[in-house]
């Protein structure tokens, strides 16, 4: 039994670890980033493009919130 959640342990830690390393180099790596450069022109979410286009101050304050919300949602 020991050996079975052991392997189960080692087998989630590696996959975790593949899982960090790409979001790693699809959100961080490179000169373009799709949280510090992203593309208002082919969005996911027409609000959050328009308010991108409009006012970014209040787009990066939106952006702050629902990721600090994330951080505290069970």
């Amino acid at each position: 039994m020991k050996e079975v959640i052991y392997d189960l342990g080692k087998s989630v830690r590696h996959n975790l670890q593949k899982i960090s390393q790409i979001l790693n180099s699809v959100l961080m790596e490179g000169r373009q980033s799709l949280l510090c450069d992203p593309n208002p022109n082919s969005s996911a979410n027409s609000e959050a493009a328009r308010m991108f286009n409009e006012n970014k101050q209040k787009y990066y304050r939106r952006v702050r919130e629902i990721v600090e919300q994330s951080w505290t949602t069970d």
